[in-house]
This record gives structure tokens, C-alpha cells and sequence, in this order.
């Protein structure tokens, strides 16, 4: 079971956890500890029990009584179908839409069918999800009634189920969303016995087991489980209320209740400028949900009681534009796939705040996914799809006006840094650089590495998760696994070990200078016993080429290794001090400035027994002996011209 399972009755603050693991990390004998210690209280504090605030009392006095009363009003059809008919990108979303629920009129319904390795449901609530939304959205556009009966009868096959699975909870919460957006947009045409056997499911599968849970005080998230589990069930509840009932009000008064605080708590995260620890693809998956519960409230209730006006929460949809290359993947540190996957949410913040530049950076994603295989595990992902046409269909219309975002941006709390050379522009120079703590949900030991896009190629990569089913992944062993340590990314590793656990990175400094932007990052607590002080330094050119330096001083000689990852093919000069990337028609030249007798080689990426395959994977790699004093190493991307590049000055002076 994956750890953002695991359900944790105590926590720490983070600021007791981080002096015991500093305490512990000052001697070298005592670093096994250190890791045991960092499992224990990491997870403690990844589940800290953000719900157990107690129930903020809600009477839903204004409640919307008539069905369809989520996400989509009646009134709100005409003014969407009038974009459908004149805007081009709303005419083709419609279109895929169409396409896809004319096929599912001829497929049977989804089947009960748990996940063999793990015990989940999970990607068969997402398929019904799918097919609910595209096929009762498609009836309330065309009034077909053959979407509506096959809906239906969707539905009514997920109904029969056994049980939603509640020991892996995400399934029950996305299935209990999933039928009760279907419960309500298709109300007024249902068969009065497939509404009782809807109803009822919603109620004894999905609403039930979660208000057991929350009597008992067994619901304790602290990550995007928070998201999914209370705003799948804040819609099912809203769903299934009604105001003739004051049992069902009652029901959904109560979830209302423990929903608010728990999703305040867990929006904190957001805060000060819209960066997300987890990063992109649970980003995703997180923001799908929360606005989810927060459009479910507007609609049915008129408010979302300041839930979009949380702090940061306004300025999130910028994190997820920077955390996009312009290969159009994502800088996926961490357990993050670098596969880029629609977030149809971005047309709901573009929507609530009237930012029609948010629509204008997520249609090229959206159109670009159209037309590519997606693999299994981002499938699920196009599932909101209907959402994404509902809330482009009812937000700003697109301005020549529009902004384009800035080349340089940084995120305060998780300390991740974006720089690129240009907007819209697929050959653009980007690099993203991983700061913040090591410490947080899905974290690898990867500080301070990078990923670099240029000309149209990514170059330098982030080899992403290993399977959650390797045992203990998110325990003792997790830091076992070759994909979670520091050798598979594009940072050092020192004395061949990676960085502790308890590591933390510090932006110190960042600015504009002539022809191009720097930024310089404080990595001293990677390794405390062997580093004195660790300072990695990035300047990336106007017109391309990019400068990584790390300036080090060391306690005692030792043995260092630079890290990059690459799918390209590697051909390495004679004297070793420069190499060739070869990709897809296209190559970068890499050349080793600093230091002056080391050389580059090409190491294997090789994971234990049962780990992912990292065919194709290579790492350039410079090992060298740094003495203990001051040392340097420092790599240029890029043409190289000796006489012009100039001397090299420490990263504290980088003006």
C-alpha cells in the first residue's frame, strides 16, 4: 500500500522535527539513524492530522434544491453552446468529446476489478468517472437521449458493486464524485428505479463508510488525499441532498462541516505564491479535486466559503505553466512522471479569475494531447475533459492582449526555480532546479539537480518514480532504491552516498545581468560531515548556453561525483573534457570548464533486482578527489569559445 495510505494519529511540527534530524546528522556513525528516524517522523508529519480541527458547523441555508444544481446550470447551456458555435478550440474539444461518447454507446459497462499487485479500484472509478462525465455532459449539450441511457447504465453497473474498495479510499471518494455528478445532471431524464439504486449506492458506498470514518477519527491526510477524499464526497453529498429530506441535508451539512477545515489546512500548502511540494502530476491530481469541491459549493450552496480566496491558492495555476518545459514535459522531480497530461482546471482558474492567459498556455497542452498516445498511467487523466469545455465555454474569451509569464520564476516555500530563454517557442532554453526540503510527500534525494530543455530536446531528465509497489517504498527502504538516491540525479554525490534525508535547499540569490539570468542555491546540509559549505550556481544565457558551478569546501579530502542524465547518445572527446549529446537529429556540446584534471565519463544507470528498467538511461558523469580545502566544479552547455567565456568567479560574487 502506498504510503500516502498509511492513516497516522499523531504528528510533530516541523520545526521539532527538523532540530531532532539536525541533532542526529552531526555525526557520521549516527546516519543510519538519521534515516530510520527521518522514516518515522517524515511520515508523521506527511499525515500530520490536519482534519482532527474540529468541524467548522454548517447549515447549507441557501441551498440550491433543483437538479442539475452542480457544476452546470440550465441557464448557463445556451451562452455555452454560442461558444461552442464560434470558437474554434471549443468546437474541437466538443468534437473529441462527441467522438469518444458515440464510441462508448457500443461499449459494455465498467466491471468490479481490484488491482492484483495492489488492492485497488482505483483506475476503475477513473474510467467511470470518464465515461459519466463525457456521456451525461454530451446529453445535456445535444439532448441525445442514447448518451443519457448509457450513462445510466454505467452508472447503475457501479451501483451493483460489492463495495468501492474503502481500504484504499481515493477509490471510494473519485467513484462517489463520479456517480453523483451523473445523479445530478441527468436527474430530470432518470428512470425513478435507477435513481433509488444510484441514490442509494452513493449513499451506503461512498458517504456512509467516510462518515463512520470521520466519527471514528480514523481520517488523518496530510497531501492530495485531503483533496480527493473530501471533495469526491462533499459532491456526492451535494448530489443526493435534498431539501424535502432532512436527512439528506443533514448528511451533506455534516460533510460540509468536516470538509472546510480539513481543505483549509491542506490549501496552506499553496501558500505564499502557488507552489506545490508534491509536485506537477500531484499537482494535477490535487487541483482537479479542490476545485472540484470549491465549484460543487458555488453551485449548489452560492458560496465556497473563501475556499478559492486561500492564500496562494490564486496564484497556482502559474506553477503549473513553469513546471512545463517547452518539450511539453514536466520538470517531474521527485516521484512526478515527466509525461505531460491536460489540466483542464487551468480554464476554471482562468474562469474565477479572469486570466484568459491561463487559457491561452493550457490550449496548446490540451490540442498537443489530442493527438499522442498516452501511456496507462496518464489515461485516467482526460477524464475532466467535459469540465475543461464547461468552464472554457463559460470563462473570458481569449485577448491578443494576454501576458505572457515571466522567464524567471521561483516558488517561495518549495524553493523549485524556472528559467527559460523564451515563451511559446518549442526550441527555448529551460532549466528547473529542485531546492526546498527533502523531507516532504514524495520527495527523492535529489537536491539541487536539474532538468535542461534546449532546441526542442529535454537533455537533461528526472528518471521519475519507482513502483510503489516495490517493498517498503515508502519506508526504511525507500532510500534503498536506485531512483530515490542522489546517483540517479543531476546533483553530487559525495564519499559514493547521497544527500541526508534531512536536507534542506536555500535559494541565496538570483538577479538579471547583461545577457542572461543566475541563480545560486545554498546546499550545505546535503552533506554535513564531508562538506563544509556546498553553493551550486546556474546562469543561463539570452540566447542559450548554461553555466552550472558548484563552489565547495570540503571537511576532509573527498571522493566527488557530478551527476546528468540523459536519454541522448554520448560521444566523449579524447582528452575526456568535453561531450557530445546526440538525440533525435540534434546535439549539444557539454564542456567541463573546472576542475582542470578531472574528465567526463559515461557511468551505467543501473537499479537493483525488481526495480524499473533505465534502458536507454545514461549518466555523464565526472568523478575527481576534492582536498580538503576549497574546490570547484563548474560545466558549460553549449558552443564553448575559451578566449570569450572568461575566467570563472565564485558563486558569492555573481552580481
Amino acid at each position: 500500500m502506498p504510503a500516502c495510505a498509511f492513516q497516522w494519529k499523531f504528528s510533530l511540527s516541523s520545526q521539532v522535527r527538523n532540530q531532532i534530524l539536525r541533532n542526529l546528522a552531526c555525526s557520521t556513525r549516527r546516519r543510519l539513524l538519521v534515516v530510520i528516524v527521518w522514516a518515522v517522523l517524515s511520515l508523521l508529519a506527511m499525515h500530520a492530522p490536519a482534519q482532527d480541527t474540529p468541524p467548522t458547523p454548517t447549515v447549507l441555508a441557501s441551498f440550491y434544491g433543483a437538479h442539475p444544481r452542480l457544476l452546470l446550470h440550465d441557464n448557463q447551456i445556451p451562452a455555452l453552446k454560442e461558444r461552442i458555435a464560434h470558437d474554434h478550440f471549443a468546437q474541437e474539444e466538443f468534437k473529441n468529446l462527441q467522438s469518444r461518447a458515440n464510441a462508448l454507446l457500443g461499449e459494455p459497462p465498467c466491471t468490479y476489478d481490484l488491482h492484483k499487485v495492489e488492492p485497488s479500484l482505483l483506475w476503475v472509478a477513473r474510467e467511470v468517472e470518464s465515461r459519466v462525465l463525457t456521456l451525461s455532459g454530451m446529453y445535456r449539450l445535444t439532448g441525445d437521449g442514447r448518451y443519457a441511457n448509457r450513462a445510466i447504465l454505467e452508472m447503475e453497473q457501479a451501483a451493483s458493486f460489492p463495495d468501492w474498495n474503502p481500504s484504499h479510499f481515493l477509490d471510494t471518494a473519485e467513484m462517489t464524485a463520479a456517480l453523483g455528478i451523473g445523479y445530478d445532471w441527468l436527474y430530470p431524464v432518470m428512470p425513478e428505479h435507477a435513481r433509488q439504486k444510484i441514490r442509494d449506492a452513493i449513499i451506503r458506498l461512498g458517504i456512509d463508510p467516510f462518515l463512520a470514518r470521520l466519527d471514528a477519527r480514523e481520517v488523518h491526510y496530510y497531501n492530495n488525499w485531503v483533496q480527493v477524499v473530501y471533495g469526491g464526497e462533499t459532491v456526492g453529498a451535494l448530489a443526493i441532498a435534498e431539501t424535502s429530506d432532512s436527512t439528506s441535508m443533514k448528511r451533506a451539512e455534516k460533510i460540509v462541516s468536516f470538509a472546510r477545515p480539513a481543505m483549509t489546512a491542506i490549501m496552506r500548502l499553496f501558500a505564499p505564491d502557488g507552489g506545490f511540494e508534491e509536485g506537477p502530476s500531484y499537482w494535477n491530481y490535487a487541483t482537479a479535486y479542490n476545485i472540484l469541491y470549491i465549484d460543487a459549493l458555488d453551485s449548489a450552496v452560492g458560496t465556497d466559503y473563501g475556499a478559492s480566496e486561500e492564500k496562494g491558492f490564486p496564484l497556482t495555476p502559474d506553477y503549473r505553466i513553469h513546471s512545463l518545459g517547452p518539450t511539453l514535459e514536466f520538470a517531474n522531480f521527485g516521484d512526478a512522471h515527466s509525461d505531460a497530461a491536460p489540466a483542464p482546471q487551468m480554464f476554471w482558474f482562468a474562469r474565477r479569475f479572469n486570466r484568459s492567459d491561463l487559457s491561452a498556455e493550457e490550449i496548446p497542452v490540451t490540442e498537443h494531447m489530442r493527438y499522442v498516445s498516452l501511456p496507462d498511467n496518464l489515461k485516467p487523466t482526460t477524464r475532466f475533459q467535459f469540465l475543461g469545455l464547461l468552464w472554457y465555454g463559460t470563462g473570458p474569451k481569449l485577448g491578443s492582449a494576454a501576458r505572457s509569464p515571466e522567464l524567471y520564476q521561483s516558488f517561495a516555500r518549495v524553493q523549485n526555480i524556472y528559467m527559460r530563454t523564451a515563451w511559446n517557442d518549442r526550441n527555448a532554453w529551460y532549466v528547473a532546479v529542485r531546492g526546498g526540503s527533502a523531507a516532504i510527500s514524495h520527495s527523492h534525494l535529489d537536491l539541487g539537480s536539474f532538468i535542461l530543455d534546449a532546441d526542442g530536446q529535454r537533455w537533461g531528465l528526472d528518471l521519475g518514480p519507482d513502483s510503489y509497489q516495490l517493498p517498503d517504498y515508502f519506508g526504511q527502504k525507500r532510500w534503498n532504491y536506485f531512483r530515490t538516491q542522489s546517483l540517479s540525479h543531476n546533483t553530487l554525490t559525495v564519499n559514493g552516498r547521497s544527500e541526508l534525508p534531512t536536507s534542506h535547499a536555500t535559494i541565496r540569490t538570483s538577479g538579471k545581468v547583461n545577457d542572461g539570468r543566475f541563480v545560486t542555491m545554498d546546499l550545505g546540509s546535503a552533506y554535513p560531515d564531508s562538506l563544509a559549505t556546498w553553493t551550486r550556481g546556474f546562469l543561463l544565457k539570452d540566447q542559450g548556453g548554461l553555466l552550472v558551478q558548484d563552489d565547495l569546501a570540503a571537511v576532509a579530502t573527498a571522493q566527488i561525483v557530478w551527476h546528468f542524465h540523459t536519454r541522448a547518445a554520448i560521444v566523449l572527446a579524447p582528452d575526456g573534457r568535453s561531450a557530445r549529446l546526440e538525440q533525435e537529429g540534434k546535439s549539444l556540446d557539454v564542456h567541463l570548464v573546472e576542475p582542470l584534471g578531472a574528465r567526463f565519463v559515461v557511468d551505467p544507470c543501473t537499479g537493483g533486482p525488481g526495480e524499473a528498467d533505465n534502458s536507454g538511461i545514461r549518466d555523464l558523469a565526472i568523478h575527481f578527489s576534492l582536498p580538503a580545502s576549497q574546490g570547484r566544479v563548474a560545466v558549460w552547455f553549449g558552443s564553448f569559445n575559451p578566449s570569450a567565456f572568461g575566467a570563472l568567479t565564485n558563486i558569492d560574487a555573481w552580481r
